[in-house]
């Protein structure tokens, strides 16, 4: 999968949001740490941190960060269709049979 990622810096963001596959996001991540240990946070903290990469345990989902993320993003305007999901044994009103 991918990572979505923003690097920090003594309380001061470095760049925008990056989105890479995981094993390039955690090099870029511990190239930019130089060698010193990194705090990391997020959802996917505690399943990538290490002796290097240490989990900050702020892992809650922030909608407020997947927006501006979003924004960053030149999305496809794509058109919305319609989806209709019903389990195969279900019945339409009356007990009808489809």
């Amino acid at each position: 999968g991918e990572l979505a990622y923003r690097l920090c810096e003594q309380g001061t963001l470095q760049g925008d949001y990056e989105t890479a596959p995981l094993e390039d996001a955690i090099a870029k991540i511990r190239t930019f740490g130089g060698g010193k240990p990194v705090y990391i946070s997020g959802t996917a903290a505690g399943k990538i941190s290490d002796d290097d990469l240490h989990d900050t345990g702020q892992n809650d989902l922030d909608m407020a960060v997947i927006a501006d993320l979003l924004a960053t993003r030149d999305l496809p305007m794509l058109e919305a269709l319609p989806w209709y999901h019903r389990p195969p044994d279900a019945k339409l009103p009356g007990g009808i049979t489809p």
